[in-house]
Parts: structure tokens; C-alpha cells; sequence
């Protein structure tokens, strides 16, 4: 048997014993009338039933995230393909995001939101990093930047003997000011130092975590999500 929509063939399905053929269709939306076309045989001549008329509602879409396993030590961090795939004419703008996260892991996706064109299919990548706030790097350590500190440091030594050497040559009322701009100027230094070196993170404990990386349609709100095995060692 044969199913037609107009002079569009959607569809075929076999006769079981007792002559019934099952179809189940998979259309963009928008109404359709059904017709089910049967070719004949040596005992039967051909036939073509009614019309059926039927409003067509997409299946959606599937989501895959690849691999759906990744092994990685605390402070390390793993990448991961999403790719999405229109299912019956299915188009719609889906929002990215994972759900059952564990304390210290972060995911990260490099567009938010992907656009699904009907038929058609797209793809983002995800990182899911056992540090929080997200690291960078297929093995990023998140050690404390002392770096920025030393550098302060470095440019605001000399300036402070330049200060000195200003105070010692000026007259009591002019050195009491430039005192007073010293003093400010150390405060900045030491509170923009400290900014530089003050970032802490939240390392993910050992062990293996499910999480769901999710897709749902901001139109259709229709929602897949795959489970993703995270094992995180020592």
C-alpha cells in the first residue's frame, strides 16, 4: 500500500495477514488529506481508499552529544560535540544547556542557541570543565595568577622612591600633600594587586557523575536531552 497527499507520495506500508497496512506519518505541520493506494494483485483489482484529512504536527528533532563518556582529572577539562537533527520538517530555534550538574563541574557551550532548519541539522561544541568558574585549556590548572601581583609590585616600587625623594626636597606644607598622594596611590595599587591575585575556583571531587545535556525548542518547547557520564579522577 501506497499513501499519497496530493500527488506526493509521504509513505508505504505491507499488508500483514489479515490485509491491514499500517502508516505512521511523519509531517511538517499543516493539514493533509490521505489518501491509501493499493496497486492490486491476481486476486484483487487495484483500489484507492477516501480521503483522510489529518493535521500534521513535526516529531521533532534529536539531539546526540559525542562522546557520551569523558574521562578527565580535577582541574582538567573535556570537549564535546551536540548535533541536532530536524525530524519530519521540525525547524526551531533550541536552547543548549545541561541539567543534573555536580558541585564544581561547569558546562559551557560555544553558541547558547543553535538554529534548526526543517530537515536540516546543526551543531555546537560543549565544554564541561571540573573547575568552577570555567578554566581554559584541554588541561587547565586554575593556580593562583601571582604573576599580576608581582608586576604591581614591580611598577609601584620605583614610583614609591620617586615619591620619597619629592617629599625630602619640598617644603613642610608641599611634602604633607604629596603624603597624602602617596598614600592614596599605594591603596589602589594594593587593592588592584589583590584583585589580580584573589580569583579561587571550586574544584570537583573525585568520582563519576550523569549529567543531562539538554536542547528545547523556544517555540515548540519541545525538549530532548541526552545523559553524558563524566568520571573525574584525582
Amino acid at each position: 500500500m501506497t499513501f499519497t497527499s496530493g500527488a506526493d507520495v509521504i509513505g508505504s506500508g505491507g499488508l500483514d495477514s489479515n490485509g491491514v497496512a499500517t502508516f505512521t506519518p511523519n509531517l511538517a505541520t499543516g493539514s493533509y488529506t490521505i489518501v491509501a493506494n493499493y496497486g492490486g494483485d491476481k486476486d484483487h483489482s487495484p483500489s484507492t481508499s477516501q480521503g483522510v484529512t489529518i493535521s500534521g504536527i513535526p516529531a521533532g528533532f534529536s539531539l546526540t552529544a559525542t562522546p557520551a563518556s569523558v574521562t578527565m582529572a580535577a582541574s582538567e577539562n573535556s570537549t564535546l560535540t551536540v548535533k541536532l537533527v530536524s525530524d519530519g520538517g521540525f525547524s526551531d530555534t533550541i536552547g543548549l544547556g545541561c541539567a543534573s550538574m555536580p558541585s564544581g563541574v561547569t558546562c559551557q557551550f560555544s553558541s547558547p542557541t543553535v538554529s534548526l532548519a526543517a530537515n536540516g541539522t546543526a551543531a555546537a561544541q560543549l565544554t564541561i570543565d571540573t573547575n568552577n568558574p570555567l578554566t581554559g585549556g584541554a588541561a587547565a590548572m586554575n593556580s593562583r595568577p601571582t604573576g599580576s601581583a608581582l608586576y604591581m609590585a614591580g611598577i609601584f616600587l620605583p614610583l614609591s622612591a620617586l615619591f620619597g625623594w619629592l617629599v625630602g626636597r619640598t617644603r613642610k606644607r608641599t611634602r604633607s600633600m604629596l603624603t597624602m598622594i602617596l598614600a592614596g596611590a599605594l591603596t589602589a595599587a594594593a587593592v588592584l594587586a589583590t584583585g589580580c591575585s584573589g580569583f579561587t575556583t571550586t574544584k570537583a571531587a573525585a568520582g563519576t557523575y550523569v549529567i543531562q545535556v539538554t536542547g528545547t525548542g523556544s517555540n515548540s518547547n519541545v525538549i530532548h536531552y541526552q545523559n553524558v557520564t563524566v568520571v573525574i579522577t584525582n
